[in-house]
């Protein structure tokens, strides 16, 4: 069962062999991404992957990209630009390998690669790929529909040049080094192509995952000629047969009806809107979608977990709502007002405008989840001047600060002293003024030469789901005195590597692993 990095274009399937091994197992970050309408089964990718990426990446896309923060996985990096690693990047790429087994999967690593590879060891390389039409297709999907990517300026053309850029990097500076697998979309979707992907791994995967009814982007377009020679080359790395891009008719028939059916269904809408019919019902179901639709959900707080919990639970309600939907468009309204049949309109109608006001609720609370995950693989902002930091939640009493700053006394005169940062919480600590007033005089009792210590303190509300960003923050926290179990929880929440006393004394310079 070995470690494994999945590189790949997105939209490309890369979800779909991570959750193949995800569910087997495998480690895929400490906050992946919640299922959403373009990957209802989830996306196996992490906000921590992430944003290790997006910080290798930020100082070398080209501005003429126009893409800003969490957009550069459409990044298309010009040939001999390269990535510089970073001690904070360094840092976090030790803290994500250490859980193994792991599989990783970034659209970025094609570009970062160079900086992941000292720390791999023996991981497997999988370059998923599909169809590049298929591909730039589904990319200007998701740049239409979700939000942190509405900024983003792409077309046809450029989606297939991001795509070709990024195969490019992995075949001319990356495939020659490692054990690589190649595998195509479709195989992943066969039991041949499964058992290729379970002898590489060392360990079988969940052959459940893959599902061919997810399959819903086709494109039968031309490409350019380069794109298509390294579709050709990467098609015959992986011992896929060139050429099979046509649809079936039976596809493209439900496709059509799929998307005819949706149309007929929303004019209906439109219509009961207009007071053509059944006006009451519009009023009051049609009223209710639209305050959905304009929720505004609230940036912070503790309601991150029943979010979560609500998206989870209304994703196994997809297919019903669809099928409401097609149940509406298969009728004609004008042969039901014919009819005089408006009692079927109604159940009908509301049907479809139920389905509606979940949908919105749904699609703005998994809104809410995205942004708080891009958030919270952000550190959390500590301004200091010191090259390290040491987190402690002391007791704030005067014999137990002096303790605390004897003890540390060594380690904060060192040549490369840390900033300490105290944690004051206003609901469990004395009043601030007082805790500063007790700070100070333990301060003059163990520096009576008033030597220069950096001391930050930290004093704002942090909600659960955001001490993960204190963890980033910082390169050590200070274990709590035994037996105190409310800061022991806090401190081991926020991820940080925890040290006790006698190990700074032993070890003054900070360590930066985690």
């Amino acid at each position: 069962m070995r470690n494994v990095l999945i590189l790949g274009s997105g939209r490309s399937g890369t979800s779909m062999v991570a959750g193949t091994l995800a569910q087997a197992g495998w480690f895929v970050g400490s906050r992946p991404y919640a299922p959403r309408s373009s990957n209802p089964k989830g996306f196996f990718e992490s906000a921590d992957v992430n944003g290790t990426n997006e910080l290798l990446l930020s100082g070398v896309v080209p501005a003429s990209e126009g893409l800003r923060a969490w957009q550069r996985w459409l990044a298309c990096l010009p040939e001999g630009v390269e990535c510089a690693s970073s001690p904070r990047a360094e840092r976090w790429i030790r803290r994500l390998v250490a859980h193994e087994p792991w599989c990783f999967k970034d659209p970025r690593f094609a570009y970062t690669l160079p900086v992941w590879r000292p720390h791999l060891g023996d991981a497997g390389l999988v370059c998923i790929f599909r169809d590049p039409a298929v591909t730039a297709r589904s990319i200007l999907k998701e740049c239409g529909q979700e939000d942190y990517l509405a900024s983003v300026a792409f077309d046809f053309e450029r989606s297939l040049a991001a795509w070709n850029a990024l195969y490019r990097r992995i075949l001319d500076r990356h495939a020659g080094e490692g054990d690589w697998l190649f595998l195509h979309y479709e195989q992943v979707l066969t039991d041949a192509g499964l058992a290729q992907l379970e002898r590489f791994v060392g360990a079988p995967v969940s052959r459940e995952f893959p599902e061919e009814k997810l399959r819903r982007t086709q494109s039968d377009e031309p490409v350019p000629e380069a794109v298509a020679r390294t579709y050709e080359e990467l098609c015959e790395r992986a011992g896929h047969r060139v050429g099979a891009r046509a649809r079936s008719t039976a596809t493209l028939a439900r496709e059509f009806k799929a998307h005819t059916v949706l149309e007929r269904a929303l004019k209906l809408v439109a219509q009961l809107r207009r007071g053509m019919t059944l006006q009451a019902l519009a009023a009051r179901d049609l009223e209710a979608f639209e305050a959905a639709v304009r929720r505004v959900v609230p940036e912070n707080g503790p309601g991150l977990t029943a979010d979560r919990e609500y998206v989870e639970g209304r994703l196994a309600t997809v297919g019903s709502w669809e099928r409401v939907v097609r149940e509406l468009g298969s009728l004609d309204v004008r042969d039901l007002e014919a009819l005089d049949a408006p009692a079927t309109i109604e159940a009908l109608a509301t049907q479809v405008a139920a389905a509606l006001v979940e949908l919105a609720e749904l699609y703005a609370r998994e809104e809410r989840l995205e942004r708080a995950e891009r958030r919270l693989a952000e550190p959390w902002p500590i301004r200091s001047v010191a090259p390290r930091r040491l987190l402690v939640w002391p007791e704030w009493k005067f014999e137990t600060l002096v303790a605390l700053l004897q003890g540390l006394r060594e380690t904060l005169l060192a040549k490369d002293a840390p900033a300490l940062c105290l944690r004051h919480d206003t609901e469990l600590d004395e009043p601030a003024e007082a805790a500063l007033a007790t700070l100070e005089a333990a301060y003059a009792r163990v520096f009576p030469a008033m030597e220069a210590v950096e001391v930050l303190l930290i004093a704002e509300p942090i909600v659960p789901e955001e001490l993960g960003r204190l963890g980033l923050a910082v390169d050590q926290a200070l274990a709590a005195t035994a037996g105190d179990r409310v800061r022991e929880a806090w401190l081991v929440a926020t991820g940080a590597k925890l040290v006790m006393l006698d190990e700074l004394n032993a070890k003054p310079s900070l360590s930066n692993a985690r």
